[in-house]
């Protein structure tokens, strides 16, 4: 991960074991608030486990939240009349209450896309924002008996539509690769991108779509994407990922851009094991069906069958 503003941001550093996965944190963790399944707020200052059921909560100093669930991120941004809820989780902790406890705000909640991992407590709240394509997926299992909002409303995002949080907009465009229904949203006040999937430090998945697109037919949809993002670059100062780390720098948007043009053209790096970045590849078939590509800080993980 770059360095964003002088300062030196954390990453994720990730070892892969079988049957599970372990990893350590190159860097500290300092004056961050946790809580417990129960809502409970506990102070600490330590390296600590995110596969454990705490929830991991960090703010800023662009006046966005982070808010750590086992591996996937989840982002809070307030305005001065509401705020905004990026992603759920996988819902096995009580985020609602987690959320209430940083701001009393009106709320909004978005989901990026479709994945259970990203829309797992949405039953912790009465209406839920995403794209249309994801409104089965996200419904195919339905919340857990503790939540309240088992049956939820689903409301459907539009490419560039605009939330006014009061003194602060977001605005939703479609960016649909790694998943057939994923959105980004880009905060205008602090410049940073919410990429979901679709853009992250570790690796891009092209193996967890519904249909049956041909591989290099994904890779010109991503392609085409990573320019519409570079048409915005002046707005665009951080990439908030919800995986393996946040704050990356812009330059990501280049790497990928080269490792799409050079796969298209078969000049692409082929790595030796498909696994990365809290992915273990042997649950999708392992080096039998899939194959890692890299090109300086990008990565995409795809089925062999579909290159």
């Amino acid at each position: 991960m770059e360095k964003e503003e002088g300062k030196e941001k954390r990453r994720y550093i990730y070892t892969l074991t079988k049957p599970t996965l372990s990893y350590i944190l190159k860097k500290e963790m300092r004056k961050t608030e946790y809580y417990d399944k129960r809502g409970l707020t506990m102070k600490r200052d330590i390296n600590y486990g995110l596969m454990g059921k705490k929830i991991g909560v960090t703010k800023t100093d662009f006046d966005v939240w982070v808010i750590q669930i086992k591996n996937v991120t989840c982002y809070l941004i307030e305005g001065k009349d509401q705020a905004m809820l990026i992603d759920t989780g996988y819902g096995r902790n009580d985020l609602k209450r987690v959320v209430q406890g940083i701001c009393g705000l009106p709320l909004i909640v978005v989901n990026t896309h479709g994945h259970y991992d990203h829309v797992g407590g949405n039953g912790y709240f009465p209406e839920v924002w995403m794209g249309k394509e994801a409104f089965s997926l996200a419904k195919k299992k339905r919340p857990k008996r503790r939540m309240p909002y088992k049956d939820y409303k689903v409301l459907a995002l539009e490419d560039g539509q605009v939330f006014d949080l009061g003194e602060r907009q977001i605005t939703a465009y479609v960016l649909a690769a790694h998943h057939e229904s994923s959105f980004v949203f880009l905060d205008h006040n602090s410049g940073s991108l919410f990429t979901g999937d679709e853009l992250e430090g570790g690796q891009v998945l092209l193996n967890v779509r519904e249909d049956n697109l041909a591989y290099k037919d994904i890779v010109r949809k991503y392609l085409a994407n990573m320019h519409k993002l570079k048409e915005m670059e002046d707005k665009i100062k951080r990439i908030m990922a919800s995986h393996n780390g946040y704050c990356l720098s812009p330059s990501y948007i280049d790497d990928y851009i080269e490792l799409c043009e050079k796969l298209l053209e078969d000049k692409a790096t082929l790595m030796a094991n498909p696994s990365g970045y809290w992915f273990p590849a042997y649950l999708f078939g392992g080096k039998r069906k899939l194959a890692r590509v890299e090109e300086a800080k990008a990565s995409f993980v795809y089925r062999k069958e579909k290159r």
